[in-house]
């Protein structure tokens, strides 16, 4: 049975959207009970642009050719 392995870009990509996403959410609930701080709206903005243009990403397929100078990021699942 071989082990089954996955794009490290892929994976890091994928971590960091959900670190994206639960932060942002974190803003929004405190948006909602006092006004953010100019970086706290920065840093909301650049969480919600990652996951705007990840998903670009995603659905133009710019991830689904392997690129062989990072081959070595080819990660194994445990």
């Amino acid at each position: 049975m071989s082990i089954p392995k996955v794009d490290g870009r892929k994976a890091w990509l994928d971590e960091n959207e959900q670190h994206a996403h639960s932060f942002l959410a974190t803003m929004m609930r405190v948006e909602d009970k006092r006004k953010l701080s100019p970086a706290e709206i920065n840093l909301k903005q650049i969480s919600a642009s990652y996951i705007y243009l990840y998903e670009l990403t995603k659905q133009s397929g710019l991830l689904d050719n392997p690129d062989e100078l990072i081959e070595f990021l080819n990660e194994t699942i445990h």
